[in-house]
């Protein structure tokens, strides 16, 4: 996510936001009250745009990558799920799939879009696919979410251009998408074939762009006032590298926008 949705998350306007009546501009840089605001909206925004986190993982991560997310980013989500092929609670996880490899990716998010659409549609109003490599702000998400309805049938992330007529999201910067996506997309691997639902292996990511435009789900571009990037399929050091992305070739073809670089 872009520094900007950080900054802007800090010092935007937030409605029905009462902060303590003694905070004095004298005391923004003390110890005490420092970062009182940003915990006040913080709570305001989780309070109504309740995010549940779907993380894709593997037994082998269990106890070191999946274990640093449950720990960090994934504590900020409303509630969060692992995906694996072996049940441990105390991450938690579930068995999604019976054999671990690269082609059980679509399977892996088949079924976490049933397993959500049936057990949490209710409780959660958007739905984040990462992976346990992702780093995610989630203050910073629930900002992005906050001026959408969870009843648009919407799915937001990094943009990428071929084989879907509206582009796809990149599977490996995660992707977001409201309750109404969710069970548009839920009811489309049951009953159309281009979702392909009863199929296994192929591209999560494009499969699942394929079966949102089969179903009226609206890519929503997620770039900033500045028209930058917030989601990204890569490391901070590689995607602020000029180098790293111009010898990229495929990167600069996939990518929707333009890409820019501060180095």
């Amino acid at each position: 996510f872009s520094g900007f949705v950080f900054y802007h998350f800090l010092y935007g306007k937030e409605e029905n936001i009462v902060f303590p009546i003694s905070l004095k501009l004298s005391d923004i840089n003390s110890d005490v009250y420092g970062h009182v605001g940003e915990d006040i909206i913080a709570k305001s925004l989780a309070k109504r745009v309740r995010v549940l986190c779907m993380i894709m993982t593997f037994p082998a991560h269990h106890e070191e990558k999946a274990v640093a997310v449950r720990d960090t980013w994934a504590s900020r989500c409303n509630a969060h799920i692992f995906l694996s092929s072996v049940v441990n609670r105390t991450l938690p996880s579930v068995a999604a799939v019976v054999n671990e490899s690269r082609e059980a990716l679509w399977d892996k998010m088949k079924f976490a879009i049933h397993f959500a659409a049936k057990n949490y549609a209710v409780d959660y109003d958007f739905f984040l696919k990462a992976d346990d490599d992702t780093f995610v702000v989630v203050e910073n998400l629930r900002k992005l979410l906050a001026n959408h309805s969870p009843e648009d049938p919407f799915i937001m992330g990094r943009r990428f251009r071929p084989y879907v007529k509206q582009g796809y999201l990149s599977g490996g910067g995660g992707y977001v998408m409201s309750r109404a996506a969710l069970l548009n997309i839920h009811m489309g691997l049951l009953r159309e074939k281009e979702c392909a639902g009863n199929e296994s292996g192929g591209a999560e990511d494009v499969r699942i762009g394929k079966c949102a435009e089969v179903v009226g789900v609206r890519l929503i571009d997620s770039l900033d006032p500045f028209g930058l990037e917030r989601f990204h399929p890569f490391g901070p050091s590689y995607m602020m590298s000029k180098v790293a992305l111009t010898s990229t070739t495929w990167f600069e073809k996939y990518n929707y926008h333009k890409i820019s670089t501060v180095s």
